[in-house]
């Protein structure tokens, strides 16, 4: 890993602050290299004598964490990957007394968390979010100069070995999006170093290129990855979902008598390129910007099979209507009228399951369609009081569902 760091002036201002607080958040948006600088950091804590613990959730902090004991806790996408995860927030106020004592013993942590989900958990309490704790990698101060920029793509493509001829000469501009991933995916795939500069300037469109040419020629490949996607980036080999394969095959175009050990064996092939496998045997993206970029080239095709089978938290960050927002962005999904009644029927679904901040913290620009709110409204006028009632007034089941996330007071002013 030190082969392919270089040390940005981000890189400096995060090592002082965490020698100097107990906690640091290390936030950017996706691709920006927060995941690379903590564990890089934490390198360099570890010669200060602190116990390196890597941990999925912050609960681990407090399972794993020793009173007055140096042991430095790395924690990725602290509050949730692709928005503001409440299970995760609600675990986080839980426990967040035990952590500060923890931390006021001689402990450190540091957090990464997208920008996205930073802004978000901004509206709630924690000091997650504090500013005097927070190191933005998106901040103009931070933003990679010309000699990072220079610097960064020549030790991924040394460690690679790649020729010198494919990337000595390149012209980049220092402002580039996801840049750091970029130059580990570049160094890895000889078909985007005969890209060049257009690769790095134009990402989105090379890599859908690319989810084409797989789409028509390796389909088995293609499900693969689009069942990644729907399986929240977690796929377990031992237990694949055949009902939801069955969609994801059917506008594949792909065979519908595939088998597991089909599946399994293209994303085997796929690791290194778009997957990586852990020690139980997960498939998932090698990063959070693969996931979003296979999610949009297919929901674009088939947002019907995204709204069905998806996360809540994934559809409404990805998804849009054509026409509610100008600059429709390469990351978000255009939906039209035809997808409107799934949509609905999807939003009603997760109010019947209590996840309330999904549906109304995310989907304010929906409302903004006229068509959608017909679309919307119609459909609450077919359902008999019974329903409505189920729906919006079943107190006791709501009590019985206590552990549910709840819609909180600050997300409905966000909301209004």
């Amino acid at each position: 890993m030190d082969r392919l760091f270089w040390r940005t002036s981000a890189y400096q201002k995060c090592l002082d602050k965490i020698r100097a607080s107990p906690f640091v958040s290390v936030t950017g948006s996706g691709g920006r290299g927060k995941s690379f600088l903590i564990r890089h950091i934490a390198l360099e804590l570890a010669q200060d004598g602190f116990e390196i613990i890597p941990v999925s959730s912050l609960e681990q902090v407090i399972l794993y964490g020793k009173l007055n004991f140096k042991q430095l806790f790395i924690v990725d996408d602290v509050l949730g990957v692709y928005g503001l995860d409440m299970s995760l927030y609600n675990s986080f106020s839980r426990h967040s007394e035990n952590l500060l004592n923890l931390l006021e013993s001689g402990s450190k942590l540091m957090m990464s968390c997208r920008t996205v989900v930073f802004n978000e958990s901004k509206l709630l309490n924690s000091f997650v979010t504090d500013d005097n704790h927070v190191i933005n990698l998106d901040d103009k101060g931070n933003e990679l100069n010309d000699e990072d920029v220079k610097n960064m793509l020549q030790n991924h493509c040394k460690y690679k070995n790649v020729r010198e001829v494919c990337f000595e000469k390149l012209k980049l501009p220092s402002i580039l999006p996801m840049f750091p991933l970029l130059c580990r995916v570049f160094s890895s795939t000889e078909k985007y170093q005969a890209m060049g500069n257009n690769f790095f300037l134009f990402p989105y469109q090379c890599m859908f290129s690319d989810l084409d040419n797989m789409q028509e020629l390796n389909k088995v490949h293609y499900a693969g990855l689009v069942y990644c996607v729907i399986k929240d980036n977690c796929v377990r080999p031992k237990s694949f979902d055949r009902n939801c394969l069955k969609d994801v095959f059917e506008c594949c175009r792909l065979n519908q008598s595939t088998s597991n050990s089909e599946l399994v064996h293209a994303m085997q092939v796929l690791k290194g390129s778009y997957l990586m496998q852990d020690a139980e045997g997960r498939y998932f993206f090698i990063h959070d910007n693969f996931f979003e970029i296979v999610a949009v080239h297919f929901g674009k095709r088939f947002p019907e099979c995204l709204i069905k089978h998806c996360t809540s938290c994934s559809i409404y960050k990805l998804l849009t209507i054509e026409n509610t927002i100008l600059d429709v962005k390469d990351d978000m999904i255009p939906i039209v009228e035809d997808h409107f009644l799934a949509l609905v029927d999807r939003i009603l679904c997760d109010i019947k399951d209590f996840k309330f901040y999904e549906v109304f913290s995310r989907i304010g620009h929906f409302w903004k369609c006229e068509k959608f709110v017909s679309t919307f409204c119609g459909t609450l006028e077919k359902l008999n009081f019974g329903e409505i009632r189920q729906l919006l007034f079943d107190v006791q089941k709501c009590e019985h569902e206590d552990k549910r996330q709840p819609f909180t007071e600050e997300a409905r002013r966000s909301n209004e």
